[in-house]
């Protein structure tokens, strides 16, 4: 039996994945530009 590697690229799970990730990582940059009172372009909200 030969191994099988899946190409993270062509998995649609992981594409979807990341593609939430991004969106949660916007969602969170943006409510901490809120609370700050800042601009919603921030590079961390530490």
């Amino acid at each position: 039996m030969s191994d099988q590697f899946i190409d993270f690229t062509t998995d649609k799970q992981f594409v979807q994945c990341v593609r939430e990730l991004k969106t949660i990582e916007v969602m969170i940059l943006m409510y901490c530009a809120c609370m700050k009172g800042q601009d919603i372009h921030l590079q961390d909200c530490s």
